[in-house]
């Protein structure tokens, strides 16, 4: 039918799909000629392929590299952090805590226990602890 709602007759009807073919071979040669182009300016990663290759372990090594530092250094952060938290009330700890820890007492006070103001007993530091005291020896105590 034409517009008029009228038939078409049938010559019509074969110049509109002739003319239909040709558009559609037109477009088929259309979509040859743009992949040949696309393809044409595309590189050829095949020659490249040793180059990019290198690139790609050049970033996967520096991305391993870097996540490794990250990872050590939260590790290191966590650690500290935690021995922080550990030794932080020992280190905090009062004096007499370490007095004591290098107090030294004399034979009496070893054996009644430990008396304020006795003379005889020593505060010493770590590096004069191991060191004999007088009483230790026999002709002290005579």
């Amino acid at each position: 039918m034409n517009a008029r709602g009228t038939v078409t007759p049938a010559g019509e009807v074969r110049r509109l799909r002739a003319e239909l073919l040709q558009q559609r071979s037109e477009m088929a040669e259309l979509q040859q000629r743009y992949d040949a182009l696309l393809t044409a300016s595309a590189p050829d990663m095949s020659a490249d392929l040793g180059w990019w290759l290198s690139v790609f372990r050049e970033i996967h090594a520096a991305d391993l590299d870097a996540e490794y530092r990250r990872g050590r250094d939260d590790e290191a952060a966590e650690m500290a952090a935690a021995w922080h938290e550990a030794a932080n009330p020992i280190a905090r700890a009062d004096l007499g805590l370490h007095l004591r820890r290098w107090h030294l007492c004399c034979t009496t006070c070893r054996r009644n226990g430990h008396q304020a103001g006795c003379m005889r007993c020593e505060d010493r530091t770590r590096a004069t602890f191991s060191q004999p005291h007088a009483d230790d020896r026999p002709e002290a105590a005579a």
